[in-house]
């Protein structure tokens, strides 16, 4: 039983990772396409 629900922590975990990447690599992209049009 625990260690099922350690699996669903980790499995948790690395799914907030990524998504954490992902919000990361749009925020970046959003700021980088932001200043190409500034200049």
């Amino acid at each position: 039983m625990g260690i099922i629900v350690n699996l669903d922590v980790m499995l948790a975990k690395r799914k907030m990772k990524l998504q954490d990447l992902a919000d990361r690599m749009v925020l970046r992209f959003k700021t980088y396409r932001s200043s190409k049009q500034a200049k």
